[in-house]
C-alpha cells in the first residue's frame, strides 16, 4: 500500500532500485526473472524505477483470476507470534488466529483509501472450493480463529454468506475486520451473519460530519441517510450478538476543530449498552 501511493518518495529518498506498484505475486516473480537476464524490464507489471534521472512506470495489471495463484504455505507460519490480544483487535477467543482475504477489488473508490489503488475497482472471489480447502488446511495446522480482512467483505452477499457459513461449520471464531459496506447491513443479512457465529464487526464511522466525507466517499453519497444513522447499525448489530468496534478518521482537508471534536464526541454514543432482560 505504501509503495503503491507514494513510490516516487521512495526511489527519491530510500535509495531504492524498484518498487512494485499493486498486487505483487506476478509482479515480484517478474522481477527476480529480469534480474536473472530472462525477461526485459517492461514486461514486470505495476515496476517503478529511475531511468536517466527520471522515474518511469509500467502499468499495474491487476490477477483477475485469484484461482490462478498457489495456497499460502500456512505450515511455515508461526502461529505463536499471532496468539496475542494486541493482534489487530485487542481481542482473542480462540488459542491462534490468522488473516484471511477471500476476495480483492473495490468499486467505491474512496479517495482516503489504497483498496482499489492496489487491487483495482473490479471484484473477484476465489472460488468456494478453494476457499474450503485453504479454511481446512488452516484447521489442521491448529488455528481456530480466522480474521477477514476483505476489501470489501459484503460485495456478493451470497458469496460471503457461504464462506461465513463454512467458517461456522469448521467451528472457527471469526470475526469482520475490514471493508464493510453499511448500505449492506439489512436486518436479515445481520441476522444471518451472527447465525453463522460472527463474534466482531469493524464498523467504518470514519467522520459523523457528512459534509466533510462526502467529497472523500462519492460512491455512498446516495447512502446518505444511512451514512449519518451510525446508531442505528451499531444497535441492530449488538442486538444480534455481534461485537462492533468502530473506525474514525480526523484531519481530512477542509475539517474545522469544531467537526472533529463533533467526531471525537460521537463515540460516546456509538458505545451502547442494551438492557440486562
Amino acid at each position: 500500500t505504501h509503495v503503491t501511493g507514494l513510490y516516487e518518495q521512495i526511489l527519491n529518498e530510500l535509495g531504492v532500485d524498484y518498487v512494485i506498484r499493486g498486487e505483487g505475486e506476478r509482479a515480484i516473480a517478474t522481477l527476480l526473472r529480469y534480474l536473472e537476464g530472462r525477461v526485459k524490464k517492461k514486461d514486470i507489471p505495476g515496476l517503478a524505477y529511475k531511468q536517466d534521472g527520471f522515474i518511469r512506470i509500467n502499468d499495474i495489471d491487476h490477477l483477475w483470476n485469484l484461482n490462478e495463484m498457489p495456497d499460502p504455505a500456512y505450515d511455515i507460519f508461526q502461529k505463536e507470534l499471532y496468539a496475542n490480544a494486541r493482534f489487530h483487535t485487542a481481542c482473542v477467543r480462540g488459542s491462534y488466529l490468522i488473516d484471511y482475504v477471500f476476495s480483492r477489488g473495490c468499486p467505491n473508490n474512496c479517495s482516503f483509501c489504497m483498496a482499489t489503488k492496489v487491487h483495482g475497482p473490479v471484484n473477484r472471489t476465489f472460488s468456494l472450493d478453494r476457499i474450503r480447502g485453504q479454511f481446512r488446511e488452516i484447521k489442521v495446522l491448529g488455528y481456530d480463529e480466522i480474521l477477514l480482512e476483505d476489501d470489501d467483505v459484503f460485495i456478493n452477499k451470497d458469496i460471503s454468506l457461504r464462506v461465513f457459513e463454512e467458517l461456522n461449520k469448521l467451528g472457527f471464531h471469526w470475526s469482520i475486520l475490514n471493508g464493510v459496506n453499511s448500505a449492506k447491513l439489512t436486518p436479515d443479512f445481520v441476522e444471518a451473519i451472527a447465525s453463522f457465529g460472527c463474534d466482531r464487526i469493524y464498523y467504518p464511522v470514519e467522520s459523523i460530519n457528512f459534509s466533510i466525507i462526502e467529497p472523500h466517499k462519492t460512491f455512498w453519497r446516495k447512502f446518505r441517510a444511512k451514512l449519518n444513522n451510525t446508531p442505528h447499525f451499531i444497535r441492530m448489530l449488538i442486538e444480534a450478538g455481534v461485537e462492533t468496534f468502530g473506525g474514525f478518521m480526523i484531519g481530512f482537508p477542509g475539517e474545522t476543530r469544531e467537526q472533529i471534536h463533533k467526531t471525537i464526541e460521537s463515540v460516546s454514543y456509538t458505545h451502547l449498552t442494551l438492557p440486562t432482560n
